[in-house]
């Protein structure tokens, strides 16, 4: 069948030559449709649950993993887990310098040989050393060792991996720690004859684990200390673990050092109960210690959470049950979440393995709602998390993939938009009409926070009381609207109550004229002869928000109308003739509205007395201006003419060869609000202009030319303010001629193809800045996340001598 379809479209290729360049075309197309998808392929993005962002994949898609760890310092995360690739296993690490944002591909720390689970546990240093350590399975001496590699440069590159020697008859489950002298601490479980303890061990200068001796005094009826959970705050370690009794019941134990493990306190029994309490997560957070554990007192296993405080001296006799379900609930973690804490775990109450979490309230001493944070339809299990920052770093083994997800700590504000009240514009509109657009959030936006006030950044509204406004409306009408600018404040709050920062919309409204300028002369008292000729006027205005400038006049022995714009607060005259003056003055505001003038009367060297009659008229019509005097009125600038005009897509004066176009009509010297249409005409020879508005867009769409000559005319009709009035004006009018040649013309797939070889050829710089972009882009792809890899070692490097020498600098 596909060779049958080759040989009809070979076939068409020879028989039809004049569609050779489609040929071409669509094979190109189809050849970089094909490049892009196998370059670009987008990775899994799943929907999530509120409170939680996008699921992301942390493993490789072609590893078989499990059995992840995780450890940060600021923003650097390190990742540990094993996989299965091909035919060999390993210990890999990921690492990210965003805060989790995103994982760099995993590398291969070490190859292992044992089908066992190896438990591999990373570790961070405060300069950037990443540690491994896990346990293996060795057949030659049938028992378990414990194996370490370290890299110095952030994850790039790892030391051989070594075996840790101690010499007991079993030592396994490794844990590894850098306090803060960046000392590594190495805890594990080991074997002597028939004690089964928790060990502690540092590594010393030679590079080689001193242990220290067992922490833990096995007495009876405790048979054994199993699967600690250890907190590192400082130098000093928090240690819960879980301890078998006579009876085969578990409980917990607590143990402590203040001295990066030198010494250690007595163990305290934190749980006594009916049943067992296992698999503890214990935690630090401000002086008290949490701990979450799994407890079976109602037969299935449930979650449940105990406080000791201060730094664990005294412990909760009644636990806080944090899992509400009757199935088994599996590996408690519990990391910090800004000022409150979140618990994980996993279980099948929906009839399949899911990793759960629920946020502990510490201030009121309660949890909030359930999130699920695995949302495909595979089993998951075995979380691990870490904090960074606000934030909590989630992952767990799904399916044979580690997955990675962050708690949601941030909201994006809304987008504001007025139609009534463009932003950066004025308007006479009392009534504002508000609009948003929802910011993105997984979440979902459930409330908006408003205000509307003349503060551009109200102090009271950085923690308003309530929300006002539920998360499906977006807009408002705000009413009543005073001159001046008010502002609409708002700010987003999601689901999992983060509240966006504050958007600042400024609301700009002029309704009424602005006050009367006061007019003053340092030069000529008013109405005061005075035998300086080159008289000085100075003004002022109450309302500087809302003004853009003034309109003055200065005529002799009439009153005329202010025509020249300034933005000047002060102008002055020279040479004048001798006789009497009026300096009127209008302020104008922003939506080109005028105030009343203000009017200042000056005597150049002396003028006859005013005549009463003569002046009631100057005063009632201020249009008079006697004949005999408007040779020697005093002749202001003129403003540049109003113009319109029509810019085409070719060059007029060369023959047009297609049957339409699109034009842009231009306007000079109007401002764009005062435009209210156009009046064209488009015919064989040329006429008058309609005499209404054919259009009020400023885009003409010409179709239907045939060849021949044509004329095509605009003019603009437009409206200016004259105290305090509108009037209507049309500008004058443009005329082009042009001429069509539609003979001759190539089919239309030829002209779309000779086009783009005629830019091709006419932009070869361009055409040679796409391909190189191109090539880059691929490079870019193949090496893009090494590349940024070692632009974040850079940049954290450079933090990490700057934050040293100012701790030495505060030190010293």
């Amino acid at each position: 069948m596909i060779n049958n379809l080759l040989s009809l479209l070979l076939n068409a290729r020879f028989r039809y030559p004049q569609w050779r360049r489609a040929w071409w075309f669509l094979t190109v197309t189809f050849s970089v449709g094909v490049l892009i998808l196998v370059l670009f392929r987008p990775e899994e993005v799943i929907t999530q649950t509120v409170g939680w962002e996008q699921n992301y994949q942390i493993s490789g898609y072609k590893m078989v993993s499990k059995n992840v760890s995780v450890s940060s310092r600021g923003n650097f995360v390190a990742s540990a887990f094993e996989a299965v690739t091909g035919n060999s296993k390993g210990i890999f690490v990921s690492v990210s310098f965003d805060g989790g944002a995103g994982f760099l591909p995993p590398i291969k720390v070490a190859d292992i040989v044992s089908q066992a689970d190896t438990n591999p546990q990373v570790a961070v240093s405060g300069k950037g050393d990443v540690s491994v350590a896990w346990h293996a399975f060795r057949e030659e001496e049938f028992t378990d060792r414990m194996y370490f590699a370290e890299s110095r440069d952030f994850g790039a590159n790892w030391t051989e991996p070594k075996q840790i020697v101690i010499g007991y008859d079993l030592e396994m489950l490794p844990r590894v720690y850098y306090d803060e002298d960046q000392k590594l601490h190495l805890f594990f479980q080991g074997n002597t004859g028939d004690s089964f303890n928790l060990y502690h061990a540092i590594r010393n200068a030679e590079g080689t684990f001193e242990v220290t001796g067992p922490i833990i005094e096995i007495s009876q009826p405790l048979l054994g200390a199993f699967f600690p959970s250890i907190h590192l705050s400082g130098r000093s370690f928090f240690i819960v673990w879980q301890g078998r009794s006579g009876t085969y019941t578990d409980n917990l134990f607590f143990i402590r050092s203040f001295n990066s493990g030198r010494s250690w306190g007595g163990r305290q029994q934190i749980t006594s109960t009916e049943g067992s309490s296992i698999a503890p997560s214990v935690l630090l957070h401000r002086n008290a210690l949490y701990v979450a554990y799994q407890n079976n007192d109602s037969k299935n296993w449930s979650i449940k959470l105990i406080k000791g405080d201060p730094n664990g001296e005294l412990w909760d006799t009644s636990p806080l049950q944090v899992s509400q379900t009757n199935v088994n609930c599996f590996a408690p973690v519990i990391v910090p979440s800004g000022n409150d804490l979140m618990v994980l775990w996993y279980d099948a109450r929906e009839g399949k393995d899911n990793v759960y979490a629920r946020k502990y309230t510490v201030k009121d001493d309660r949890v909030g709602d359930l999130r699920r944070l695995s949302v495909r339809n595979i089993a998951a299990k075995s979380p691990a998390a870490v904090a960074v920052g606000n934030k909590v770093v989630a992952m767990w083994e799904e399916g044979g993939v580690i997955m990675g997800k962050n708690s949601d700590v941030h909201v994006d504000p809304p987008v504001v938009t007025s139609s009534s009240h463009p932003e950066g514009l004025w308007s006479k509109n009392p009534v504002a009409y508000i609009k948003w657009k929802a910011p993105s959030d997984e979440s979902g936006i459930v409330a908006y926070w408003t205000l509307v006030t003349t503060k551009p950044d109200p102090r009271p509204f950085v923690d308003p009381p309530i929300a006002d406004t539920e998360g499906n409306v977006t807009q408002k009408i705000i009413p009543d609207l005073n001159d001046g600018i008010t502002y609409f404040h708002i700010r987003a709050e999601d689901g999992a109550g983060n509240l966006s920062r504050t958007v600042h919309y400024k609301i700009q409204v002029s309704i009424n004229p602005l006050p009367l300028p006061v007019v003053v002369s340092p030069t000529h008292p008013q109405g005061q002869p005075s035998q300086s000729p080159s008289p000085s006027f100075r003004w002022a205005v109450d309302d500087s928000d809302r003004l853009k400038g003034f309109y003055y006049s200065l005529s002799k022995d009439y009153f005329a109308r202010p025509d020249t714009f300034t933005t000047d607060f002060e102008v002055s005259f020279k040479d004048l003739p001798e006789g009497r003056y009026f300096f009127r003055l209008a302020a104008v505001d922003k939506t080109n509205h005028l105030s009343q003038p203000s009017t200042y009367d000056i005597v150049v060297g002396k003028a006859e007395e005013l005549d009463t009659e003569l002046l009631k008229k100057i005063a009632k019509e201020e249009k008079y201006i006697p004949e005999k005097e408007k040779e020697e009125a005093i002749r202001m600038p003129r403003r540049p003419l109003p113009s319109a005009f029509i810019t085409f897509p070719f060059v007029t004066s060369r023959p047009f060869d297609k049957n339409g176009f699109r034009a842009l009509i231009v306007t000079r010297n109007i401002a764009k609000e005062s435009i209210l249409g156009y009046s064209v005409f488009i015919d064989r020879t040329r006429k008058d202009f309609p005499p209404g508005i054919t259009t009020k867009s400023d885009i003409l769409n010409v179709t239907n030319l045939t060849s021949g000559q044509y004329n095509i005319g605009v003019r603009c009709k437009y409206y200016t303010m004259a105290g305090g009035r509108k009037e209507i004006r049309w500008t004058g009018g443009s005329v082009v001629t042009f001429t069509v040649n539609l003979s001759d013309r190539p089919s239309p797939l030829e002209r779309i193809l000779g086009s783009v070889t005629d830019r091709i050829r006419g932009f070869a710089s361009v055409t040679t800045l796409f391909f190189l972009t191109v090539g880059f882009s691929i490079v870019l792809i193949g090496y893009g996340k090494r590349i940024a890899f070692t632009v974040n070692l850079v940049q954290y490097r450079m933090r990490t001598a700057v934050d040293r020498h100012f701790r030495r600098a505060e030190e010293s």
